[in-house]
């Protein structure tokens, strides 16, 4: 059984280009970060200094411990509501592929619930299965540093070809389980068994789908920034020219950081969601095969 990725990926630009509200679903986690990107560095002991320098007083001290509880809270509360917006966008991209007009935000959000605890379960294997053999390299390599007394680099390739593969067959598995939860219903340890299982039988055209969007992602992120950073240069030079530091302060902190923020979560929304969508088309397309190929075989045994 093989499945044409040409047929994948059209299917997943064309899933994610008539559906933009998908683009939305995907930035909704980090646009929160955008608004409190200023008080972040409006607190950090680096920006603190350096307003002190330019006679902008700014009350710290009595604030650290409760922007430190908050930045704790803030990243927990993102990789909740991260969770949440890929159940979302694949239960919205699965409703698409099977012929359903409207997704509307808010019944895709109540009907997401059911599913939640059972994709967070699959996000925390997910984690759980890259920290191990991370953690065992990083070991292995503090054992060879400290015996030999070196810090040579090269002792870390082999470890790295090891890694790599048992990395992105994490990744497959983990995304095949997460659209099996959803599509079929699963639970939690018969989605990560058919992520598995699909994995074995179609793995190549996985691995090939995995790096194709791996590449192309990272490649459209380079490509986006390539003329803000020139934008960025050209503004910053403009703006240190101001008399007034607070005023650059304010500027580079409370105007320029936010744009480039809402920029980058535009550019994740849109990636994450053609990823999203390819995952979920493929996950579909063996489903299909599958079951044609058990069908055909009762079939044959019936004859």
């Amino acid at each position: 059984m093989s499945v044409h990725l040409g047929e994948v990926f059209g299917t997943a630009f064309r899933i994610s280009w008539r559906n933009k509200k998908l683009w939305l679903w995907q930035m909704l986690p980090g646009l929160g970060f955008v608004f409190l990107l200023p008080a972040f560095f409006l607190y950090h002991s680096a920006f603190t200094d350096l307003a002190y320098e330019t006679e902008l007083q700014i009350p710290t001290d009595p604030w650290r411990q409760l922007i430190a509880i908050g930045n704790f809270l803030f990243i927990a509360s993102f990789f909740l509501l991260w969770i949440l917006a890929q159940t979302i966008t694949v239960l919205g991209i699965n409703e698409i592929e099977n012929g359903q007009a409207d997704i509307s935000f808010i019944r895709i959000l109540k009907k997401s619930l059911f599913y939640y605890w059972r994709v967070f379960c699959v996000y925390l294997t997910f984690l759980g299965v890259s920290a191990i053999p991370i953690l065992i390299s990083q070991l292995i390599l503090f054992f060879i540093f400290k015996t030999l007394s070196t810090n040579n680099v090269y002792f870390a390739f082999p470890l790295s070809i090891v890694l790599i593969p048992i990395l992105i067959a994490n990744v497959c598995v983990s995304q095949l389980a997460l659209v099996a939860i959803i599509t079929n219903n699963l639970n939690f340890r018969a989605a990560l068994k058919r992520g598995w299982h699909f994995l074995r039988t179609n793995g190549w055209n996985t691995i090939l789908m995995f790096i194709i969007l791996y590449f192309g992602c990272s490649s459209l992120f380079v490509l986006s920034f390539i003329p803000l950073q020139f934008a960025s240069v050209f503004s910053i030079l403009y703006i240190a020219r101001l008399p007034d530091p607070n005023v650059v302060l304010f500027i580079l902190f409370f105007i320029m950081l936010p744009f480039l923020a809402f920029i980058f979560l535009l550019t994740l929304g849109i990636t994450m969601t053609i990823f999203q969508s390819a995952w979920t088309v493929l996950y579909v397309r063996i489903s299909g095969m599958n079951d044609l190929y058990m069908t055909d075989n009762s079939t044959k045994e019936a004859i």
